[in-house]
């Protein structure tokens, strides 16, 4: 039987809306869930559910299962309107030395949480291998990458790196791939891009792209063919576009 609670001042609840905060996601090397549908794919994944948050007796696989009034979870929630579930999960910890695969996707100084969560979404329903992040992004879990990745963060590895000398030895095998609009860089469209090799796709900010330290590691640049003028793709449209020609198409 879960023990109710039932005062926002509650210790754990204190614990469960700290979390919010980057800092104290760091410290305790936890983070929130919020909603059935992330809830279901951390525990589908094996992430371990530390305490579980509900507005009723529900059956999930948790460590502590706390019953809460409706303004308790208004506390925990990061929403305007409150999920019937939420909980306190410890976050999956990987190494480079540890991953690897065909398709990787390495994403730099991604800032915007709802592209980063889009693109993480994307590369997980079209078969990414691995997922590198690196420079200053958006922190994985951020609740608004959560919910733009609608769970999805937990279906492929992903991993934090700044180590690019590391990170050309792990994928050794593999062609460095860079996105890019600036015609100097003699970048080939994308339906003439080969990727039936093993390929990093690497993908900038939107509003910058890839760093010049990146640049230094890109073995060819791609684009994709724009009509009517239009300038340029929200980033995480791009890499949409991009990742169903490398692993589908």
């Amino acid at each position: 039987m879960a023990e109710t609670i039932t005062s926002v001042n509650n210790d754990i609840i204190k614990l469960a809306a700290s979390l919010e905060q980057k800092k104290f996601r760091d410290e305790t090397g936890l983070f929130l869930l919020e909603g059935k549908k992330p809830l279901e794919e951390a525990i589908k994944a094996g992430v371990e559910i530390e305490k579980l948050f509900l507005s009723k007796e529900e059956s999930y696989a948790a460590k502590e299962s706390y019953i809460v009034t409706e303004s308790v979870m208004k506390k925990i929630s990061t929403t305007q309107t409150p999920p019937s579930v939420a909980a306190i999960a410890k976050k999956q910890d990987y190494t480079l030395e540890q991953l690897n695969g065909k398709t990787i996707v390495l994403l730099e100084d991604i800032k915007d949480p709802g592209n980063l969560g889009t693109i993480i979404r994307t590369a997980a329903a079209l078969g990414a291998h691995l997922i590198v992040l690196t420079g200053d992004c958006v922190d994985l879990y951020n609740p608004k990458v959560i919910r733009s990745a609608t769970g999805n963060i937990f279906k492929v590895p992903i991993v934090y790196s700044n180590d690019w000398e590391q990170m050309r030895h792990q994928f050794r095998n593999h062609k460095f791939i860079g996105t890019i609009l600036d015609p100097d860089k003699h970048p080939i469209e994308l339906n003439k891009a080969n990727f039936n090799m093993p390929t990093v796709i690497m993908f900038g900010s939107e509003a910058n792209g890839l760093s010049p330290k990146a640049m230094e590691y890109v073995q060819e640049y791609i684009k994709i063919p724009l009509q009517n003028e239009v300038e340029s793709l929200n980033l995480a449209i791009s890499a949409g576009i991009i990742l169903y020609k490398a692993l589908v198409h």
